[in-house]
């Protein structure tokens, strides 16, 4: 049976689907709506369109090797005489310098429109013989009064279309305004359009782990009330409502964040795009692309590497309206380890009464998912979200903790024979650096991130992680108005990597701090602290600043902690063993019943 699916996004500037997008390149031409709500662009003479966009590309690399996809074809509906030409071209990268290939895009298809009242123009693509790439048409204008309505690929399937039903899993904390302007795009787009393929394949389940929400009145979203166990919790009771609470039976659960913007041609092309997918790959996660909303054309990262323990951004910092980064961001290679859960499509397969997420609260948990079950990964140019800044520096404290203790057990579980007793001695350094630096409360919690996970996973069940959240954010710094000169503040540098910058941070516990305040620009890299009584970093985006001072009663608190739990590093075998043994006591569905109260 043959299937036919809408092309990736509305090819048109102003219209409802461009939004939050990257507009295709128009040149001489001006867009417009109709009375009924419809764009369509209106072309001087000589005037030109064209497709060559992050949206509005065709990556046929992907759908012709991921897909059953045998036949293409592009429909135009115009008005007036255009020439049409249709361009294929990839990309290859030399010498860590992206090239198109060819240099020149070549034409495949070309077609002389005449001029007369509104019709559908339909082109056939030679498919067949083009390999990886981007495929994307240009019209010019011939004549006055050139208007373009309408431009789509359809395409026919080689094989019966697979079955796909999605459930999007939202987990949320307090952010109604956000949560309610995406719940209301996606029934305006899908629940409650009749038109569209995704009617009645679509349903949202939403975690309200603040407790405040009322329960959804609408079929197709559902809103259920759980314990702040954070994003781990949240995530996890959408994949439990959606797999096996709920009658919808999905194909795919999409987990995302309540506060990420979208379009929705992203839905639509993944539901195409599932719909055609081979056997081969119905074991594969689909990752979106993430953007940052104050920065809407570059993309910020589409999954990334993990490499030991350092994790690398792919196709990091693209601007996508330049279209070589297009191309080259179309050959976002296998080996990806991971996708942030702003947007991940979760195959329902995985999500078993025995292969659950690990309740760590917050972090990691999207990391360990996809690795311990050796999940890989597709992306596809379009298929993305916006989503604000992310700024943590006010939890710093609780998220060097969380970070902390979160990848010794993903550590232990899918790499025990890197988690060494070595590793966890330079870990308690980084503790130790933080302490001599004036980030005490830091410090700490990342001793204690080692001193819980040498407690065992018989302490991780037993602990109330509610109580012990709270007690984590007590930890965290007081960031204060601040309303100085900006151009007054000093930059950090790196220099505290060199040996005398570390002798010179040892000599200062011995020392009184004798030298003024000093404010700086906030960085990552520690501003130095010789012989300073205190030390300000300033946030000049939020306009708050917090300050670090000299403390010798937490400085010997910590240093006490921290040997103590050094001399608890010879348990670091048995507590990795025993780890890796058990883990999947807290991965089950009856362990999570539990832990969310649903029983």
């Amino acid at each position: 049976m043959p299937m036919f699916f809408r092309g990736q996004g509305n090819f048109f500037i102003g219209g409802p689907d461009a939004l939050n997008g990257i507009a295709p390149a128009v040149r001489a031409c001006r867009s417009e709506a109709l009375f009924d709500g419809a764009p369509k662009i209106v072309f001087a003479p000589g005037g030109s369109a064209s497709s060559d966009s992050y949206f509005n590309g065709f990556s046929l690399g992907k759908w012709k090797t991921c897909t059953d996809l045998r036949d293409l074809k592009l429909r135009f509906t115009v008005k007036g005489g255009f020439l049409i030409q249709i361009y294929h071209v990839g990309a290859t990268i030399e010498d860590d310098t992206p090239k198109l290939v060819p240099e020149e895009a070549e034409k495949i298809a070309e077609e002389l429109s005449l001029g007369g009242e509104r019709r559908t123009v339909e082109i056939e693509l030679p498919i067949a013989a083009l390999e990886n790439g981007q495929l994307y048409w240009k019209l010019t204008a011939l004549e006055l009064g050139c208007e373009l309505f309408e431009a789509e690929y359809l395409g026919e399937s080689a094989e019966a279309p697979n079955p796909v039903r999605i459930a999007i899993g939202i987990c949320t904390f307090n952010r109604d305004e956000y949560l309610f302007e995406n719940l209301d795009a996606l029934s305006a787009a899908f629940i409650d359009n009749a038109d569209s393929p995704l009617n009645g394949k679509l349903r949202v389940f939403v975690s309200d782990n603040a407790g405040k929400l009322p329960p959804s009145e609408k079929p197709g979203i559902d809103i259920f009330h759980n314990p702040n166990l954070g994003g781990a919790g949240g995530f996890t009771r959408c994949l439990i409502e959606a797999k096996f609470k709920s009658d919808f039976h999905p194909t795919h659960i999409i987990l995302m964040d309540d506060d990420v913007r979208f379009r929705a041609g992203t839905f639509e092309v993944l539901f195409a795009f599932l719909s055609m997918l081979k056997k081969e790959y119905s074991g594969h996660m689909f990752g979106g692309a993430l953007f940052y909303q104050d920065e809407p054309n570059r993309q910020y990262v589409a999954g990334e590497f993990l490499e030991f323990d350092q994790w690398k951004p792919l196709r990091h910092n693209l601007d996508m309206e330049n279209f070589l980064a297009v191309c080259v961001n179309d050959d976002v290679p296998a080996d990806v380890s991971y996708n942030g859960w702003w947007f991940c499509c979760i195959p329902e397969s995985y999500v078993t009464a025995s292969n659950l997420p690990l309740p760590i609260f917050l972090h990691f948990d999207d990391k360990e998912y996809p690795i311990r079950n050796h999940v890989p990964f597709i992306h596809l140019n379009g298929v993305c979200v916006w989503h604000p800044r992310f700024s943590n520096k006010q939890a710093a404290a609780t998220l060097g903790y969380y970070n902390s203790r979160n990848a010794y057990i993903f550590m232990a579980e899918t790499a025990p024979e890197r988690l060494t007793r070595a590793y966890l001695r330079r870990m308690l350094l980084v503790a130790l650096k933080s302490t001599l630096y004036y980030r005490y409360n830091l410090g700490f919690l990342q001793i204690r991130a080692v001193d819980d996970f040498l407690r065992g996973i018989d302490a991780f069940k037993s602990v109330d992680t509610l109580k012990l959240h709270a007690e984590l954010s007590a930890f965290n710094d007081r960031w204060l108005e601040w309303n100085g000169d900006s151009d007054a503040l000093l930059c950090m540098s790196g220099k505290n990597k060199s040996k005398t910058e570390k002798f010179k941070l040892l000599l200062n516990c011995l020392l009184p701090g004798l030298r003024r305040s000093r404010c700086y620009q906030y960085s990552p890299v520690f501003p130095g602290v010789f012989l300073k009584k205190e030390v300000t970093i300033v946030d000049t985006a939020k306009g708050v600043c917090v300050t670090y001072r000299k403390d010798a009663k937490k400085l010997l608190a910590n240093l006490k902690y921290l040997l103590a739990v050094c001399l608890k590093l010879h348990r670091t075998k048995a507590a990795v063993r025993e780890w890796n043994r058990r883990i999947g006591e807290v991965q089950s569905l009856d362990f999570w019943e539990k832990y969310l109260d649903l029983e």
